[in-house]
């Protein structure tokens, strides 16, 4: 029986995913050790590269494009990020870059937002 963690992660996921690597045993994402950052940062450690939600969310965009186009889809297509994924001001900011609509979840939501509007992040279209 495997019963480390990565014995489960490999059975479960398609591992190492894009962007993530292992070297000498330790996992680097985009060619930085993150063992490297825990020990600096200390544990619990929480990860965002903004460059990368960016590319995940145009990735998003082309594969319903493409599926639109090749079931002709007729209908109106709008895309949304939902802030209770993740409400923090620079993963807001970065999916409005991608002309991503926001759904909102909380009232905390809507001064997140309002702030982004008046900073000229977001546009009421």
């Amino acid at each position: 029986m495997k019963n480390t963690y990565l014995d489960l992660i490999e059975q479960s996921y398609y591992f190492p995913q894009e962007g993530f690597d292992l070297r000498d045993k330790y996992l680097t994402f985009q060619g930085v050790s993150l063992k490297y950052l825990i020990e600096k940062h200390v544990a619990p450690f929480r990860f965002i590269y903004l460059s990368k939600i960016g590319d995940q969310i145009k990735k998003v965009q082309n594969l319903f494009n493409l599926s639109i186009k090749n079931n002709a889809f007729k209908g109106e297509y709008f895309n949304y990020y939902c802030t209770k994924c993740n409400h923090f001001y620079n993963i807001i900011s970065e999916a409005s870059k991608c002309n991503m609509n926001l759904e909102t979840s909380s009232s905390f939501d809507i001064n997140l937002i309002l702030n982004l509007f008046e900073e000229k992040k977001i546009f009421k279209k």
